[in-house]
């Protein structure tokens, strides 16, 4: 199960919606449709449902343990060491990810300014063609110029 899948179930055993959470973060409510779009929650809004709504950073993470944050899950009021490594790999994990898509990008957007450079150099080619039988029509026909 994906991160927006683990929030969506969140959200409706919390009974909260999607609009309330943007209100709470004084964001609109088509920013928050797109993180279920494009799979992608701000750290800031995770944080926000951690210390608001109890969401049980674990659970997100990995699927593990309850959804709801609670006095056993944590120990003298922090998280399991065993736990705060779990989630620091699934953190490097994302952060991974996140890494590999940012090079996709920059791939992407390498090769559109490599076509965008030979696309500018073909009007180039086809305006200074056109400039020379332009020229070529007006040493044949003279009259046209006027």
């Amino acid at each position: 199960m994906d991160l927006t899948s683990r929030l969506q179930q969140f959200i409706n055993l919390q009974k909260i919606t999607k609009l309330q959470i943007a209100r709470e973060l004084n964001l609109s409510e088509p920013t928050i449709h797109r993180w279920f779009k494009t799979f992608k929650i701000p750290v800031s809004a995770i944080k926000h449902l951690v210390d608001k709504h109890k969401l049980n950073p674990l659970w997100f993470f990995t699927g593990t343990g309850s959804q709801i944050l609670t006095e056993e899950s944590l120990v003298d009021g922090k998280a399991t060491k065993d736990d705060n490594l779990m989630l620091q790999g699934e953190v490097r994990a994302l952060e991974k990810q996140h890494n590999g898509n940012n090079f996709q990008i920059l791939k992407i957007l390498k090769t559109l300014t490599e076509d965008v450079a030979e696309l500018s150099e073909a009007i180039n080619i086809v305006d200074n063609n056109s400039q020379k039988v332009e020229d070529k029509m007006f040493q044949i026909y003279p009259a046209i110029k006027n």
